[in-house]
């Protein structure tokens, strides 16, 4: 017969598994810091929100301050109130404007600009109506030639290749005549403010 088996220890219960629900052990819960998603997503509607909200307001701050500078400029307030601030003295943009206009010519570089008007629109005219010329030249010879050939000379009538042409021709003579007229206004006017554009 076999002998009887004693009895064994397999598990030495001096060093028991350690506690893993122990923060000790485990460490700090990973989980602890986590935030719902429906908490981050409500967070990105209000981040987008308050965006588009404060894009708006400089928007329409942008917009008055344009506005109101508009305004004032077309009131001649900024100069206005340079002059109340400093009633003694000239106001700076004045100044500005001032040294700007003398040193481009002042009165004399208008002057010449207003003396060369009427030479430069004549001289507009003058080739206007050489090319009309030349159209009325090239029209009178293409009747010659149709006379003198008969069917031979089968090509467009001179009137209705060069239309269009003489349609702009016709179009750049008002241009002109409304230039011409501007021009004597202009002159008009310079003349009669002559006096206040010199510039000591």
């Amino acid at each position: 017969d076999l002998p009887h088996l004693a009895r064994h220890s397999m598990v030495k219960l001096d060093n028991p598994l350690p506690n893993y629900f122990d923060p000790a052990v485990v460490g700090e819960d990973m989980f602890k810091s986590l935030v719902p998603l429906s908490v981050h997503q409500a967070a990105e509607r209000y981040k987008e929100r308050a965006k588009t909200l404060v894009d708006d307001q400089v928007s329409n701050l942008r917009g008055s301050t344009q506005a109101t500078i508009t305004a004032l400029t077309n009131m001649n307030l900024p100069g206005a109130l340079e002059s109340m601030e400093n009633p003694v003295s000239v106001p700076q943009s004045l100044l500005a404007a001032s040294s700007e206009y003398k040193e481009g010519g002042g009165l004399e570089w208008i002057q010449g600009k207003i003396t060369t008007l009427p030479s430069l629109s004549q001289k507009a005219m003058d080739i206007l109506a050489e090319a009309t010329a030349m159209l009325d030249a090239e029209g009178r010879e293409d009747e010659d030639m149709r006379r003198q050939y008969g069917e031979r000379w089968s090509r467009d009538p001179s009137a209705t290749i060069t239309e269009q042409t003489r349609a702009e021709g016709t179009k750049f003579k008002a241009v002109l005549e409304n230039a011409a007229t501007a021009d004597k206004t202009v002159q008009s006017r310079f003349e009669n403010m002559r006096e206040a554009l010199v510039v000591p």
